[in-house]
């Protein structure tokens, strides 16, 4: 053994650096972006982005990446819209809305957060007490004492003549009037359908017959000249049968109720035609996929309501805060 060594004696150890740590915090607008890109809907992405200033800040100031997660992510539909029944305009009387019953806590919570039941009207009494809805568009909802007879779409109106082999189109940008002769499919007394417009703007009509539901878009012919031209038609009876089991031999049809942002909504008929519960699906008229939403007697025209971007997601409002607690929301 060397001289001067000991053997109960070990050289102290040599102490281990502690880890560096990296909080969700830390993380670059860029990566904080692209991991924003992955959450589920605009609702999830509405609250995540609230949590504090910076990612509001990063949301907010940047297009790209609101128009990449519209790409990714269709807006998400909040409900339905029912206009109100004729037979009570005499009495109090206002729109009713029925919530897209779908397992998501943060589309509950947005549905929870707003006036869909239309509270703030009913509390004034110097107000009329029978009010219709005409529209509702970009989170505002259009309502009214009067009755109205137009299909409205991204930026234009429309008018369908009563024999169904013509529809007026008014360009509410140039104010300017057009005819358009219709498929001979729409004048099928057993058809329904309704004008809206597809998920990039295009306008577009949907309709059903019986269980059929087909889609057709502005085109040109083999002549060039510009018309309303079939894009598809899809069977949906036996999808249907699927979903509603013994259920299905109740119904005889399905009605075309509402066209909006590239989503047709469907209704079930029944062999009296009379009130009574149907069945309220969407229709994506991109992949054609069915979802079932609810169940409700369909009396009166149908709205459908579109989660909007908000505008506290929108551009530098105000002076964004460099660290939390400090600058202006």
């Amino acid at each position: 053994m060397a001289a001067g060594s000991s053997p109960t004696h070990r050289p102290p150890a040599k102490r281990r650096k502690k880890p560096s740590t990296t909080t969700v915090a830390a993380l670059g607008e860029d990566i904080l972006l692209e991991i924003f890109l992955r959450l589920p809907s605009l609702a999830t992405l509405v609250r995540a982005a609230l949590t504090c200033r910076g990612w509001r800040r990063a949301v907010a100031s940047s297009p790209a990446f609101r128009r990449r997660f519209r790409e990714l992510h269709p807006a998400p539909l909040l409900g339905l819209f029912f206009e109100t029944p004729s037979v009570v305009q005499t009495l109090p009387a206002f729109p009713s809305f029925v919530p897209a019953r779908r397992r998501d806590r943060d589309l509950s919570a947005v549905v929870r957060g707003g006036d869909f039941f239309l509270t703030s009207i009913q509390e004034h009494p110097d107000l009329p007490h029978s009010w219709d809805i005409v529209d509702c568009r970009g989170g505002y909802v259009l309502i009214m004492n009067g009755d109205q007879e137009t299909m409205a779409a991204n930026g234009s109106l429309y008018c369908v003549y009563k024999n169904r082999k013509h529809m007026v189109t008014l360009d509410t940008a140039t104010w300017e009037f057009s005819v358009a002769e219709l498929p001979r499919c729409l004048r099928n007394r057993r058809c329904s359908f309704v004008v809206g417009e597809t998920r990039d703007g295009a306008p577009c009509i949907v309709y059903a017959i019986d269980f059929k539901v087909g889609l057709l878009l502005r085109g040109a012919d083999a002549d060039g000249a510009e018309g309303w031209m079939l894009d598809r038609v899809v069977p949906l009876e036996t999808e249907l049968g699927q979903i509603l089991g013994q259920q299905m031999d109740n119904y005889n049809e399905l009605k075309v109720v509402a066209v909006r942002d590239g989503f047709g909504y469907l209704a079930t008929s029944m062999f009296n035609h009379g009130p009574a519960p149907s069945w309220f699906f969407s229709l994506c008229l991109k992949t054609m996929k069915l979802e079932t939403l609810f169940q409700r007697t369909r009396d009166t025209g149908v709205h459908p309501y579109v989660m909007t971007w908000p505008s506290s997601l929108v551009g530098n409002r105000g002076t964004f805060a460099l660290e939390n607690g400090t600058g202006n929301a």
